[in-house]
């Protein structure tokens, strides 16, 4: 009767270090917004400057109760582009699209890109992603995404498209 008593109360105490150092998956995602000049040459590849992003990863990691320190892996999950201005408008324009990722302290980094993008495209488009492990660039107080476009129409204003990208963080339960 002691043994069972005893289990009984050391079940909840056992079951409850189980929880420590579990693997958890969960997505972060940031937009931002580039402007494609109405100026834009044809047929050459243009940077399009990004805003420097800091990346304050302590409230979503805390929301799923670990800390950057305990993170194994950020891979991309998704990068997409959607047209917000001029309204009513595509992405026929775009002949490629490249996204790079750079930290001062890191080297450039190909992370997304769409080639040979078809004429009857709509204002939006899902660009194919590397599988590189981005955690040392999260590791950063800040990083560069650096769009580059080569255009194969004309544009008489500028384009105002947001670039929204999702990351896969794999980590560990603090």
């Amino acid at each position: 009767m002691v043994k069972y008593l005893l289990l009984l109360f050391l079940l909840p105490l056992l079951s409850g270090c189980d929880k420590l150092g579990k693997a958890i998956l969960f997505d972060m995602s940031y937009d931002r917004t580039v402007v494609i000049p109405a100026t834009t040459p044809l047929y050459l590849p243009i940077d399009i400057p990004t805003p420097e992003i800091s990346i304050t990863t302590e409230n979503t990691f805390s929301q799923h109760k670990t800390r950057l320190d305990l993170v194994s892996q950020i891979k991309m999950s998704q990068l997409t582009l959607m047209i917000l201005n001029p309204a009513n408008s595509n992405l026929s324009f775009l002949r490629s699209v490249s996204i790079y990722i750079s930290t001062p302290t890191l080297p450039e980094l190909k992370i997304a890109w769409a080639d040979d993008i078809p004429s009857n495209i709509n204002d939006g488009i899902s660009l194919q992603i590397s599988a590189e492990n981005l955690l040392d660039y999260y590791k950063s107080e800040s990083v560069t995404l650096k769009t580059v476009v080569t255009l194969d129409e004309l544009i008489t204003s500028d384009y105002e498209i947001n670039v929204h990208a999702a990351f896969r963080i794999n980590a560990k339960k603090d």
